[in-house]
């Protein structure tokens, strides 16, 4: 069993130029002991993001995304609930879908 995205953070930059300098920044700062898994750049997508997983301190997968601009797409929330029902749906772990179901509930208040 591996434990993935437990740590999520967003970040997001004005411009491609912007997401370079961000990865420079990142990727080369030692002092986090951050080892990068996989990149999934989706520039060209919907979302307009690049998703980057990485193993901090050699302990827990975690996943950065990193979009461009600072407007949300129609829909995203929308979606991202769906893809987290089907995710703790696929996990059968009724405990994590309740929480996912009522931070939206909560959210929508």
């Amino acid at each position: 069993m591996h434990l993935t995205d437990i740590l999520r953070l967003t970040v997001q930059c004005d411009s491609v130029e912007e997401v370079k300098q961000f990865l420079v920044k990142v990727l080369s700062f030692n002092g986090c002991k951050i080892e990068v898994l996989r990149v999934k750049p989706r520039f060209n997508k919907y979302l307009q993001d690049m998703i980057i997983n990485f193993a901090w301190n050699r302990s827990v997968i975690c996943e950065l995304q990193v979009k461009i601009g600072s407007s949300t797409p129609p829909g995203y929330h929308e979606q991202h609930f769906v893809y987290e029902c089907l995710r703790t749906a696929r996990a059968r772990d009724i405990g994590m879908l309740v929480d996912t179901i009522t931070r939206r509930i909560n959210w929508l208040r």
